[in-house]
């Protein structure tokens, strides 16, 4: 069986980065001409432009980084059970270690045991309420996923766009 890779359900915030980052470079020449239009000298306005600049360099770094892990986030199917790809390592789920799949509603609260929690980006360790703490790799926050109890008793909670479409896998 070749690999498939289902859709996500996401609520990614990409398209809202680079214009955030726009409003940002715009801000800095702002910031560089204000102490110069309060007849304040052209040094405060400069030593305001060298401290800002380096800030908000790393500021866009950082943020073009980090909105980029929820397009990593993939579900690939194949005949041997599932790929679960994430800003770090893949994770496999073999078909025959899953005792049981349901689907499940379910909502993510911030936890600092997460390995990711951003908008359209949820990877690692969550509590539900029975169910209790579940590993997750999901792409939204709240909604209906699809629960997975392995047989070592770990639960692993997934948001594929049809939870249908996959619980055929685990069945």
């Amino acid at each position: 069986m070749k690999a498939k890779t289902l859709a996500l359900k996401t609520n990614n915030p990409r398209p809202w980065l680079w214009p955030l980052l726009l409003l940002a470079g715009v801000t800095l020449p702002i910031l560089w001409l204000l102490p110069i239009l309060w007849n304040r000298s052209v040094t405060l306005g400069i030593l305001v432009a060298f401290v800002a600049l380096p800030g908000l360099a790393l500021m866009g770094v950082v943020a073009s980084w980090m909105f980029r892990w929820p397009q990593l986030l993939a579900y690939e199917v194949s005949g041997r059970g599932l790929t679960i790809q994430t800003h770090t390592d893949p994770v496999q789920i073999v078909r025959s270690e899953v005792r049981l799949a349901q689907p499940v509603e379910y909502a993510l609260r911030w936890n600092p045991k997460s390995r990711g929690h951003l908008p359209g980006y949820y990877v690692g360790v969550y509590t539900l309420p029975e169910v209790g703490p579940v590993t997750a790799y999901a792409a939204q926050s709240k909604g209906l996923g699809l629960l997975l109890e392995m047989k070592s008793g770990e639960k692993v909670l997934l948001s594929p766009q049809d939870p249908a479409e996959l619980l055929k896998l685990f069945r």
